[in-house]
Parts: structure tokens; C-alpha cells; sequence
């Protein structure tokens, strides 16, 4: 249906699917925190449109986003104040102001 229509479409769970009438890619970074809290869902969708400005292929935006926001997710769990879902939250948004430099260069180190 998403080449019949033009669109593209985005599943996310343990292993995000996002699928173009030409492709399919996934993405496995994040973190379990994320369906515990409300909000995540909607807080992705807006990451994802801020990126759709951007001029490069969608495919490659979407990917990006997912990257970005799983990546922060994993970042911000892994901070030794976060007992929780409810811990987790504060530090997402924290997480979420850093560059994708920045969060790829801690998930190498890890």
C-alpha cells in the first residue's frame, strides 16, 4: 500500500520497521523505558516531522530520526540516576538536546 499511495510507513517496537514502496530498513536502537512512559509515541512523531524538512532522500530521514531517538533513549537509561520509567523520562528530554555526534561517540565507548 505504501507505494500505491505514496507513503511512508513506520512500526516501532523492539525492532522499528519503516517501510517506502521501494524499501524496508530497521532500526534496534531505544529502549523498553519507552513504552512505559506516555508520550514517547507522539514525542517520535514530532522528531521524525522536524527531520522530514531536511533535504535528503525520506527514507534516509525517517532512519535518521530512529536512530537519534533510540539512541537518546539508550543514553538517558544508562544515566545512574534513572531507577525507573519515571527517572527515565527527565533524563530522555535531557538526552534529546544532545547531538547525534555526541550520542554516537558514547555509544562507542560503551
Amino acid at each position: 500500500m505504501a507505494g500505491i499511495y505514496d507513503v511512508t510507513a513506520v512500526v516501532t517496537g523492539e525492532t522499528d520497521v519503516v517501510h517506502t514502496g521501494d524499501a524496508n530498513v530497521t532500526n534496534t536502537s531505544g529502549h523498553p523505558y519507552l513504552s512505559s512512559i506516555t508520550g514517547a509515541g507522539c514525542l517520535l512523531g514530532s522528531i521524525m516531522t522536524a527531520c522530514l524538512t531536511a533535504e535528503a532522500p525520506v527514507l534516509q530521514q525517517v532512519q535518521g530520526a530512529l536512530r537519534f531517538y533510540g539512541l537518546a533513549a539508550e543514553y538517558a537509561a544508562a544515566q545512574p540516576a534513572v531507577q525507573g520509567p519515571g527517572t527515565f523520562l527527565p533524563h530522555l528530554i535531557d538526552a534529546l538536546s544532545l547531538d547525534v555526534a555526541t550520542l554516537t561517540t558514547w555509544e562507542a565507548s560503551r
